[in-house]
């Protein structure tokens, strides 16, 4: 018994200190500001809206469906999800620096209070821009949540794979934080969020299919339009990628922690 509560201390602690670094970080990054929440809705809508307006000018009908703001939200807002959730994973360590030197917090916990406010932040955010457009506009969609729900989940899962690797990769090679900014933009025309990748000639697409990340835009679109079932998406390669990423980063995050928190590191 005597052994027993200490560890049950501990694991109501760990609940308690992510909500605690949560509500933090909610303060820190918009300091409880009503704009910067709106922001983080308005981003995504700018972003959606532009590309169907330019893009509705050269094309009768988008590639999949005839509404141009569906079709590219179905591909942007994952790919922001991702983007967005991997480098608020990547970055948690430096951001609760100070606090990880207190006993009662660890880097799991900054980690996860990270990735769920992230995480939250973005399903509310694609849930709103959606249902703005199924209410603005006639678009006859008829959701597939299954699939909806399984490209969030990948979405998810490999947005926190790669935020580990990189939050190691970041504190000993500064270089890559800036590399990996770059490699994110060309991100968005490989990953079939604005073409097809099934519509990109070969040899090129066959490259473009080992992006998970348009597996993962792929399974997305398959949510919100019936019919479309890409050839070359893979839940087993999305799978294995993701289970070979995070124990790999879990293990340079206990292997490195000490370095991570250094302050002068």
């Amino acid at each position: 018994m005597p052994r027993r509560a200490p560890q049950a201390a501990r694991r109501m602690r760990t609940p308690r200190t992510i909500v605690a670094l949560i509500l933090r970080e909610i303060g820190a990054t918009n300091g409880g500001s009503a704009l910067g929440y709106l922001w983080a809705v308005i981003e995504p809508v700018t972003a959606v809206m532009i590309l169907s307006v330019l893009f509705s000018l050269i094309m009768r009908s988008p590639p999949i469906g005839h509404n141009f703001p569906l079709f590219y939200a179905s591909g942007i807002l994952p790919y922001i999800m991702f983007v967005d959730v991997s480098n608020k994973v990547a970055s948690a360590v430096r951001f609760s620096r100070p606090l990880l030197t207190f006993p009662g917090v660890t880097f799991i916990d900054a980690l996860l209070a990270r990735f769920v406010l992230a995480l939250l932040t973005k399903l509310v955010i694609y849930s709103i821009v959606l249902t703005l457009i199924v209410v603005l506009y006639d678009t006859g969609a008829f959701f597939r949540y299954e699939y909806i729900g399984l490209g969030l989940l990948t979405a998810m899962f490999l947005a926190f794979a790669v935020g580990l690797i990189n939050c190691v990769l970041f504190h000993f090679f500064p270089v890559w934080d800036r590399l990996w900014s770059m490699i994110n933009r060309p991100i968005v025309f490989l990953s079939g969020i604005i073409i097809l990748i099934e519509d990109i000639p070969e040899p090129y697409r066959s490259w473009l299919e080992w992006n998970p990340l348009a597996h993962v835009v792929a399974v997305m679109r398959m949510g919100i339009y019936p019919t479309y079932s890409p050839g070359y998406v893979s839940l087993t390669y999305l799978g294995i990628i993701i289970a070979l990423l995070i124990p790999t980063g879990l293990f340079l995050m206990r292997r490195f922690w000490r370095d991570l928190i250094d302050p002068a590191g």
